[in-house]
């Protein structure tokens, strides 16, 4: 029989710890979590929270450029935007490798979102940056193209 799966902040942190710091240790988290955390250690992310940055801003301001994605910025624009900034809220658009290319939205909803790295620059995606929900989707969306 499966152990209970741990469903509150605390108790995942401290699963998290125990996962990290006991090998062999079977975390008590849903078995999309528990899976990535296992990739994430086979692929040696380091499990300290940090997330890396593609760039400077004059690298992610060119690298921007480039994308498909700039020319669609516009259209997100005018269906997000607005709506993000009358309710409070962001959106951000990231490219298939995971990098957050445009964060955009109320000041006060964005500064936040810094400091769980959802800021431009910013790259998501679980091989560089751990076991997080989006990182986690684009892990899966990489894995079924695969």
């Amino acid at each position: 029989m499966r152990t209970p799966v741990t469903t509150s902040a605390p108790a995942l942190c401290t699963a998290h710890e125990q996962f990290v710091t006991t090998p062999g240790v079977l975390p008590q988290t849903r078995d999309l979590v528990a899976e990535s955390w296992r990739r994430c250690t086979l692929r040696g992310v380091h499990p300290d929270g940090s997330r890396p940055l593609r760039a400077t801003a004059a690298e992610l301001a060119a690298y921007r450029r480039t994308r498909p994605l700039a020319a669609a910025l516009p259209l997100f624009r005018e269906l997000l935007g607005d709506g993000a900034a009358g309710d409070g809220h962001v959106f951000a658009v990231a490219d298939t490798d995971g990098t957050l290319l445009w964060v955009e939205g109320v000041t006060a909803a964005i500064e936040p979102g810094e400091r769980m790295y959802l800021a431009e620059g910013a790259v998501g995606s679980e091989a560089r940056s751990g076991t997080n929900a989006p990182g986690t989707h684009w892990s899966w969306g990489a894995l079924s193209r695969s």
